[in-house]
């Protein structure tokens, strides 16, 4: 006979969809959302302060990328390129709300070494 959950069951489910929901959050606004979740979380959960940092490394690549284009003239370019970015950066946080940890080439070497955490192959 299956287990009745009791309030307190439901109340840390609840919780730990509410925590794994903040790997998304990370990745939603890049370097204003990761800040945000770093300070206020990423001291208690390495992995959580891994994917803040990896976002806040992504944003900041794609501010790089909308100056070196706009300087250009290729705002267009520009903006496909950072909306890409963008979906990517989604992606790997809706991985990282099912437990998996997707390393960003380059960007997450620098998350790995701030944050203390070690993404294991």
């Amino acid at each position: 006979m299956p287990k009745k959950a009791s309030g307190n069951d439901t109340q840390s489910q609840d919780k730990g969809r509410d925590e794994k929901a903040l790997f998304i959050i990370a990745y939603f606004l890049e370097i204003i959302t990761g800040i945000i979740i770093l300070f206020l979380k990423g001291g208690q959960d390495k992995r959580l302060g891994f994917h803040s940092m990896q976002s806040i490394f992504l944003g900041a690549f794609s501010v790089v990328i909308a100056i070196l284009f706009g300087i250009f003239m290729l705002q267009y370019v520009a903006t496909a390129i950072n909306l890409l970015i963008w979906l990517y950066g989604m992606y790997v946080g809706l991985e990282a709300y099912g437990g998996r940890d997707i390393k960003i080439p380059i960007i997450s070497g620098y998350a790995e070494r701030y944050s203390g955490y070690a993404i294991k192959n």
